[in-house]
């Protein structure tokens, strides 16, 4: 497929500016610009913008492939907007709609690289920002540590890794919430246990040599443990991670659909309170006290106009994404409620897990295959076509075909400006993964999302073309994420216990 000729200057710029930002004519240039930030802090890169005008649009790109992680764009007082699903920043990412200012929320190493920015306004300026994440330097106090990972119900062992003298005394403490689990007396062979706790109440086992024994894991399990032997005077660390079970109660829903998370309720006391957490943000997103009933968007908004409760507590999620998938916990509150033997007064947890599995399509190598839609392109539409994890972007287009084409897919794309439909001929195995599509215009954006897996031919076999449907979903720009098509199932983790702390 040739590139056709551009009609304007802008589209020229944009092109070139997609596949080489050096020596771009008639743009302006910015110095690059270090940023150093430590390893689970926040850094904002600005734009240096006061406010977004009408027919302005901000690109943010990332790493050396130009990934697109966000957009931002204003038509008609009107701002769009969306942010990347790259599982690298995990719903880390925010833009201020004011000034197109990114934020990096809780950043890790994998997120140092360069981060550029377009600006097309009446001429295309751009920035580059080289993020360096600075590694958190633990104690180097010679202290042993071990890192131990573990499926939620079963059991998990810490074993002393020290010289035990006749006089020591093993001092096992549960350092997030600064709880002694047990105390051995290696001189008075005493051995005693804090099986009163509540988290821990019933769950703990020492053997003859001082392990430590943690029966049947929870969640709230996770965290660091410490063994203090005073005698010796050794110290040694564990990091424990317990990661929930998924069971196979599972219910497919196709994204668009809506779920209900039950809290198997009939109804809900007046001294009740119940709370829905999401553990991927760990953040609170419902609650209901007395008459009050609240809903959060979530830190970065993936859940605004999505949430709903009902009188007996349930959470239904509507028009539900990829990004709501996770952990959620219900949390139940009451002073005059007990379950399976807990003290009144104690919350009650249950969990949910929501998975996502994504639709796919198998293609042999060589072969053509077609994303058809039943879209209809309006002017002033833009079309976002991006692959793979790191949203390479494969074609940027419009109804005017003013295209630009990722060199990977040069000459072997075909696109109907009309639909949006993609058509990618010869493809290879390195074609395989995701390819996305969006459709944005001033009052929403139309998405979908389809996964290709290419095969190896067998032989001397005739090249065929496959055409698959790639159904379309409508939403909310404002919602600030790239939203995706896929099926999804959740599970409830059946069990509940005392939930002291999320």
């Amino acid at each position: 497929m040739k590139i056709l000729l551009y009609k304007n200057m802008w589209n020229m710029l944009m092109l070139v500016l997609f596949f080489s930002l050096a020596g771009v004519s008639g743009s302006e240039t910015d110095a690059t610009e270090p940023v150093s930030v430590m390893e689970g802090d926040s850094v904002t890169l600005h734009t240096d913008v006061t406010e977004i005008l009408n027919g302005d649009t901000i690109l943010w790109m990332f790493g050396s492939k130009d990934s697109l992680i966000s957009q931002i764009g204003r038509k008609d007082n009107f701002t769009s907007f969306f942010v990347t699903d790259d599982v690298r920043f995990g719903g880390r990412l925010q833009v201020d709609q004011k000034s197109g200012s990114l934020t990096i929320r809780n950043t890790r190493i994998r997120h140092s690289g360069q981060y550029k920015i377009t600006i097309t306004r009446e001429k295309i300026t751009y920035k580059i920002f080289i993020v360096n994440v600075l590694a958190v330097v633990g104690d180097t106090d010679g202290v042993k540590s071990v890192s131990v990972s573990v499926k939620e119900g079963d059991p998990v062992t810490l074993n002393p890794d020290a010289e035990m003298h006749k006089d020591a005394l093993m001092l096992w403490r549960f350092v997030e919430k600064g709880i002694l689990l047990a105390k051995v007396d290696i001189e008075t062979n005493n051995t005693s246990l804090n099986n009163d706790n509540e988290r821990f109440r019933d769950r703990l086992e020492l053997d003859q040599t001082g392990s430590l024994t943690i029966k049947n894991t929870r969640i709230t399990d996770s965290g660091l443990y410490e063994l203090q032997i005073r005698g010796s005077e050794s110290l040694q660390r564990f990091f424990v991670s317990v990661s929930a079970v998924i069971g196979e109660d599972q219910k497919p829903l196709m994204e668009g659909d809506s779920v209900t998370l039950r809290t198997g309720l009939t109804e809900i006391p007046t001294d009740d309170t119940i709370e829905w957490w999401y553990e991927v943000e760990g953040s609170l997103i419902a609650k209901i006290n007395g008459e009050s009933i609240e809903t959060s968007d979530g830190a970065d908004g993936r859940f605004r106009s999505k949430l709903s409760l009902n009188a007996n507590g349930d959470l239904t999620i509507n028009n539900i994404r990829t990004i709501h998938s996770g952990l959620y916990k219900l949390k139940i509150i009451s002073s005059n409620r007990s379950c399976r033997g807990t003290i009144t007064g104690k919350p009650i947890c249950k969990r949910f897990s929501v998975t996502i599995s994504v639709k796919s399509e198998q293609v042999k190598e060589g072969e053509s295959v077609t994303f058809q839609t039943e879209a209809l392109i309006q002017r002033g539409d833009m079309i976002l076509w991006t692959f793979g994890a790191l949203n390479l972007l494969v074609i940027r287009a419009e109804l005017t075909g003013n295209d630009s084409i990722h060199e990977d897919f040069r000459n072997r794309l075909e696109m109907d400006h009309q639909t949006g439909s993609l058509t990618i001929r010869n493809i290879t195995i390195k074609d395989s993964g995701h390819f996305k599509l969006q459709i944005i215009n001033h009052k929403k954006t139309t998405f979908g999302r389809f996964n290709v897996t290419v095969t190896a031919s067998m032989g001397n076999q005739l090249s065929e073309s496959v055409t698959v449907m790639m159904p379309l979903l409508s939403g909310d720009v404002a919602d600030g994420v790239n939203q995706q098509l896929e099926t999804s199932n959740f599970n409830e983790i059946r069990h509940a216990h005392q939930c002291q702390s999320l």
